[in-house]
């Protein structure tokens, strides 16, 4: 059928190559339009053409039949699905990073429009709930550190949700935001507006948590005991959070409406912290995160995954093990939508798997 067409074609070039009023190309399009089989020839030949591309394509790179935020609408009859999520294959048990637009077990729900925080996360699904939680949020002000008060409206038009790649710009504070994972670890890259109080708030959460600020380090550590039940009665959650722009002043809270000034360390029921720094339009400020359930060291050591890496670097690399990890099944004979279906689900059934 491909020939048939190709040498139709040939012949119709050949006998309108002295046209003088259309081109070439013109010519042919019109001589095929007014014939009907000439016109189902051709779109034969460009429905085969796309699929051995999208074949092409999907057998490169899984991604493409990716679907990474089904089951994020929270419908709480109907939906199985966890909450959007970007990381490594397999450790979910350890951590996962996910955007926070609610306060309550959905965390990421579609139908929202503000996200207060960037949390690491270990929620499998809304029912079980999370543990060992906190929380990042860029903010154009550093003295807003309430989740609400933080909060800021987004558009999922600004929005890209990958296994290996989070970006979302919020519009409230002018701050574009992306996020890629490793095994224990993560790179965030934060464009600021101009600004003299530009800052990023760390929430421990409540039921215990602990904040230190090091200057010296630009650097913030402490630990979070946020729990839903199920966890020792020694839990705690180790984290670490370094900048690569020194900060030129910082806030420690004793619950999010109560700073505490002149401090650079505080164990209480709900801890937070707030870096400052002055910014220029476009300014990228770069935070590495790490955590541990066993110590402040280890979680030192898990940083080391990222720290020393671009975030190109973090990013291409959790890309490449998504792609191993969804192209070691390979499908045929399917639809687009059967493909999509089958590889957003292997994408869930890999995230369960426990990495301490």
């Amino acid at each position: 059928m491909k020939k048939a067409l190709a040498l139709a074609i040939a012949v119709l070039a050949t006998a309108t190559a002295g046209a003088r009023t259309l081109s070439q190309a013109e010519a042919i399009d019109t001589i095929i339009s007014n014939n009907t089989r000439l016109k189902a020839l051709r779109a034969n030949i460009e429905a085969d053409y796309q699929s051995d591309m999208y074949e092409a394509r999907r057998l490169a790179d899984p991604e493409v039949e990716f679907e990474h935020l089904w089951g994020v609408e929270g419908d709480k009859k109907w939906n199985i699905g966890v909450s959007q999520s970007f990381d490594w294959p397999g450790a979910y048990g350890k951590r996962t990073r996910a955007a926070e637009s609610r306060r309550r077990a959905w965390a990421y729900r579609y139908d929202a429009h503000t996200i207060r925080g960037f949390k690491q996360t270990h929620q499998p699904s809304p029912w079980i709930n999370d543990y060992g939680q906190f929380a990042i949020m860029p903010v154009r002000n550093a003295s807003t550190v309430d989740q609400d008060a933080r909060a800021s409206w987004f558009s999922h038009r600004s929005e890209t949700a990958k296994p290996y790649y989070y970006q979302v710009y919020l519009a409230d504070h002018d701050i574009n935001v992306e996020i890629a994972p490793s095994d224990r670890a993560a790179a965030m890259r934060f464009t600021f507006p101009e600004g003299d109080c530009s800052g990023i708030v760390i929430d421990a959460y409540d039921k215990g948590s602990l904040i230190k600020v090091l200057p010296e380090e630009n650097a913030i550590i402490g630990y979070t005991t946020k729990n839903s039940g199920g966890v020792p009665d020694n839990f705690r959650n180790w984290f670490i959070v370094k900048f690569d722009k020194p900060f030129t002043n910082y806030v420690i809270y004793d619950g999010p409406q109560s700073p505490c000034k002149g401090i650079s360390e505080l164990e209480g029921f709900h801890t937070l912290a707030s870096v400052s720094f002055g910014t220029k339009r476009g300014e990228v400020v770069n935070v590495k995160a790490a955590s541990s359930f066993i110590s402040e060291e280890q979680a030192r050591l898990n940083l080391k995954e990222v720290e020393d890496k671009s975030f190109e670097q973090v990013r291409d690399e959790a890309r490449s093990l998504w792609n191993d990890v969804l192209g070691r099944i390979e499908v045929s004979g399917g639809t687009t939508d059967q493909y999509r279906t089958f590889y957003s689900c292997l994408y869930r059934s890999v995230l369960f798997p426990r990495k301490f």
